[in-house]
């Protein structure tokens, strides 16, 4: 943690507590997560919230998180693939949602498209899917999170929802953004905490299913993910933090917005993303995790390819590199 990491803490923090039913209203509610764990970490206390309020909750996990510990031999990416879906059922049951709730679309972690036919694909099927659910509000990662596939994950959901002739609501939910300095960004509109001190204990329950990411399981990779007592401690507060996307149809046409956008994440993803990483899932137990050291990580060689709603960096692959980056 750094002094600036606490500065946008403390703004977090800050923010006024919201009622549930002022955050969503009375229709369903659709999570999307980009890899499996993200929903209970970002949106645990409110998934829980609306199940016992009697209000649908739909999960949508993106990508299927196969790359978090490459270079295990007894766990391949099919095999942890599997591994995820188990778990992430087994987190939604805890927090109430049924096995029928949950859609895995299969994307390749680190590697979830934000522009080009792909993309243009995954945009049309997230469509159907929010008019399918009937989701008055849709949650997904926050722009600013250090990882491709968030970001990406953002990008997917703006060019969503502005498309659709009846728009839900549209609430970012940061991550990994907690860790760094994250100023007022162009997309930001209100920001809201909703209290769940009384969903905490089932909320770290249903982390807890989440085992492969918390170094419990897969014991041949020392340098798999595994999320830290320090990302527990910030992922397990009394309350979660919700943006409001401002105006999705207009930012997705305010090119000085993208713009920006992009230049901070050419700044955040540098400074912090370990080689071979990107951002959050390879190598963090060797940055931030389990057993590791800080160390300053320089930068990494970065191409650049003008292309539309471009958020996050592709990085050439450098040479031993162990997995596949964003």
């Amino acid at each position: 943690m750094t002094a600036s990491s606490e500065m946008t803490q403390a703004r977090w923090r800050a923010a006024p507590v919201v009622q549930l039913i002022d955050l969503i209203g009375d229709r369903p509610i659709l999570i999307l997560a980009p890899h499996a764990d993200d929903e209970t970490i970002g949106c645990g206390g409110l998934i829980c919230q609306a199940v016992r309020a009697g209000i649908p909750v739909s999960i949508d996990i993106l990508t299927d998180g196969s790359r978090s510990h490459t270079g295990s031999m007894e766990y391949d990416s099919t095999r942890l693939a599997a591994l995820r879906q188990r778990e992430t059922t087994a987190a939604a049951a805890r927090l109430g949602v049924e096995a029928g709730a949950i859609h895995f679309w299969g994307e390749e972690d680190s590697r979830l498209e934000a522009d080009g036919e792909r993309a243009e694909t995954l945009v049309a099927a997230l469509r159907r899917r929010i008019v399918e659910t009937g989701a008055g509000a849709v949650f997904v990662t926050w722009v600013d999170d250090p990882h491709c596939d968030h970001k990406a994950a953002f990008s997917l959901a703006v060019q969503s929802v502005s498309g659709l002739k009846d728009p839900p609501r549209l609430y970012g939910y940061p991550v990994w953004s907690w860790t760094i300095e994250t100023a007022p960004s162009p997309y930001e509109g209100v920001i809201g905490r909703l209290d769940i001190g009384d969903q905490l204990d089932t909320k770290r329950d249903a982390l807890a299913c989440h085992a492969s990411q918390l170094g419990l399981v897969i014991t041949d990779d020392p340098d798999g993910f595994s999320l830290s007592a320090s990302d527990l401690a910030l992922f397990l507060q009394p309350f979660e933090t919700f943006i409001a996307v401002k105006d999705p149809a207009r930012m997705i046409e305010h090119r000085v917005a993208i713009e920006q956008e992009c230049e901070r994440g050419r700044r955040t993803q540098a400074a912090i993303a370990p080689p071979g990483s990107c951002g959050r899932r390879a190598g963090r137990r060797g940055s931030r995790g389990r057993g590791g050291s800080s160390q300053a990580v320089r930068p990494r060689r970065v191409t650049w390819r003008p292309v539309r709603h471009r958020f996050f960096r592709r990085p050439r692959p450098g040479p031993g590199s162990r997995s596949r980056s964003c």
